[in-house]
């Protein structure tokens, strides 16, 4: 017999079914449960206009949070994800009266298919309104997810390749003999398109306006199309050498592409962080390899290589551009 479906996951059930023209089965197979379980949670979002029934009979000992109880807690997470289960025990006996033990509530949040995980952080800079223009704009140029290539710069040192997580016994500290020197720095420009990276040039130091403009002009501007074809949108960030006139000359008067800033404090929508994120793990994985200390340079450019069109566009798809 299978599970009861979580509070959230039947919720998901008219929405599927209604909105997104699913068949009972398949709305069973995306959630996890029988086509009868689909039909009878739409039948009762039919009659009583919620996805449980409220008049159910629970066997066993009596439940010690009412479903108000639970609408309550959904609704506090919901206005505070990190929210602590001491602070959520005062917050329902404030509103309620109920006395309710940590272990009830940890099980309560388990069974209603909440998890605790680390949090995805969006910076409170965030403008709305700059990328909801961006996300209208972008939409009206970009047709195709070949058309873009994606811009950035990342760096590297010593710390970079540290693994931050190790094994040990229980009660015994994981102690890791390590460098607190972050040594040479190293700076890596990039570009990304669907098909993973399209080229890439490492440096001492940070990168110039000089610098980024000579990368475009040597590694990314001679695989471009005149828009509309493929490779033909440049995506940049806004960082200040990004910005410079003989840029957006190059890119939309010499080579007759279109040149897209991404709004500020907006890395979800690059698909090259998660590309750079990709080539750290994978330089920590590969941190004791002798090339990594004997040619940092290569071994940077070495981590590139393990960018496949499958993670491109994975990364692309995960970033809405497809």
């Amino acid at each position: 017999m299978p599970r009861s479906l979580a509070f959230p996951l039947r919720q998901r059930v008219p929405v599927l079914f209604n909105v997104y023209g699913f068949s009972a089965e398949e709305t069973g197979d995306v959630l996890g449960t029988t086509a009868d379980t689909v039909w009878r949670i739409l039948r009762l979002a039919d009659t009583v206009g919620t996805t449980y029934n409220p008049y159910a009979q629970t066997r066993g000992p009596k439940c010690v949070l009412s479903q108000n109880d639970v609408r309550f807690i959904a609704s506090s997470i919901k206005n505070n994800p990190c929210i602590y289960l001491d602070e959520l025990q005062t917050l329902i006996r404030h509103e309620s009266g109920q006395s309710v033990s940590i272990p009830t509530l940890s099980r309560t949040l388990s069974k209603h298919g909440y998890s605790y995980k680390r949090i995805s952080k969006a910076a409170a800079e965030r403008n709305r309104l700059l990328r909801a223009g961006f996300t209208n704009l972008a939409g009206t140029i970009i047709q195709r997810p070949d058309q873009p290539i994606f811009l950035d710069e990342t760096s590297k040192d010593n710390k970079t390749i540290q693994r931050p997580r190790g094994w040990s016994a229980r009660g015994a500290d994981c102690d890791v003999s390590t460098t607190f020197v972050r040594g040479t720095r190293l700076t890596l420009l990039a570009g990304l398109n669907v098909d993973g990276i399209v080229g890439c040039e490492v440096y001492d130091g940070s990168v110039t306006g000089d610098r980024f403009l000579q990368f475009l002009r040597d590694f990314i501007m001679p695989i471009t199309n005149p828009y509309p074809g493929p490779n033909s949108v440049i995506v940049l960030d806004n960082c200040r050498i990004h910005h410079i006139e003989p840029v957006r000359y190059l890119v939309e008067v010499e080579c007759l592409c279109k040149l897209l800033y991404l709004p500020p404090y907006s890395p979800d929508l690059n698909p090259i962080e998660e590309a750079f994120s990709s080539i750290k793990a994978y330089l920590r994985r590969h941190s004791g390899d002798p090339l990594t200390y004997l040619a940092p340079t290569a071994s940077l450019q070495a981590a590139c290589l393990s960018v496949t069109p499958e993670k491109s566009a994975g990364w692309f798809r995960h970033c809405g551009w497809m």
